[in-house]
């Protein structure tokens, strides 16, 4: 049990860690549709 929640959180980190990036990628690739999105958060 002790090592299933340990890979659980490991993955989850591992996960979190990658999220950011991994955004970033797809948002550089359609720089339309990233501009839109800055467009609406800097009206804002």
């Amino acid at each position: 049990m002790k090592r299933t929640t340990s890979l659980l959180f490991f993955f989850a980190i591992i996960i979190t860690i990658s999220a950011p990036p991994v955004v970033e990628h797809p948002k550089k690739d359609k720089p339309q549709d990233d501009s839109k999105d800055d467009e609406q958060t800097d009206d804002v």
